[in-house]
């Protein structure tokens, strides 16, 4: 009994210092066109917080990939695109993933081959 008490204080205090998973990160995504060649991602931070975000691009029938990790402020824009990507261009017909740090699920953004983005 004696050490039933600690444990069972330990997992309440446990428990309730445990942070839930957020889902969905507080980004809103855009596109725009480069002005060399493909798309430009543009990632504006609706949180209070700083949030660590990775962008992972890659062709649909290719190994190749590219991932792009960065740190954005709250209420700030960021573009990732040629630069960002190391001279990897966001063609159409390649999505782009957008994970965020402590965010169950990325984001989803397929360049379509029509050249319409769509976010999901």
């Amino acid at each position: 009994m004696r050490m039933l008490l600690p444990l069972l204080v330990l997992s309440c205090l446990f428990l309730s210092s445990c942070e839930k998973a957020h889902i969905s990160p507080p980004l809103t995504i855009t596109m725009r066109g480069s002005l060399v060649r493909g798309g430009v991602l543009q990632l504006i931070n609706r949180s209070r917080d700083m949030l660590e975000c990775q962008v992972y691009v890659k062709p649909p029938n290719d190994k190749r990939s590219n991932t792009y990790r960065f740190v954005i402020e709250s209420g700030e824009m960021r573009e990732v695109g040629y630069w960002e990507l190391d001279g990897w261009y966001i063609d159409p017909g390649e999505t782009a993933y957008v994970s965020v740090s402590d965010y169950l699920l990325p984001i989803e953004v397929h360049y379509g081959e029509d050249g319409r983005y769509h976010v999901q």
